[in-house]
């Protein structure tokens, strides 16, 4: 494996998972926070749905967050894994 590769498929895989959970939960708001309570055994998260419209500036930030973060865990994965698999191959 090659850590720059790896980190920028994971940080690629993380930002689009990410935007599509964000469009589930921009089409289907209350279907969308009951699922999430279902993961989360039955928790109540209506009371953070918001009330004024979405805040575009927060997802990009916090996209651009994940995907630093993904990219990291990619590249030191893929860098640890070849160490202990006795070198890159």
């Amino acid at each position: 494996m090659k850590p720059v590769a790896s980190g920028c498929a994971l940080a690629l895989t993380v930002v689009l998972f990410y935007s599509l959970c964000t469009v589930a939960a921009l089409l289907w708001p209350t279907a969308f926070v009951g699922f999430v309570g279902d993961i989360f055994h039955g928790m109540d998260f209506s009371r953070l749905m918001p009330e004024q419209g979405y805040n575009w500036r927060s997802f990009f930030s916090a996209a651009w967050i994940m995907a630093l973060w993904a990219f990291a865990m990619g590249a030191t994965f893929a860098w640890l894994s070849g160490k202990l698999n006795g070198g890159n191959r």
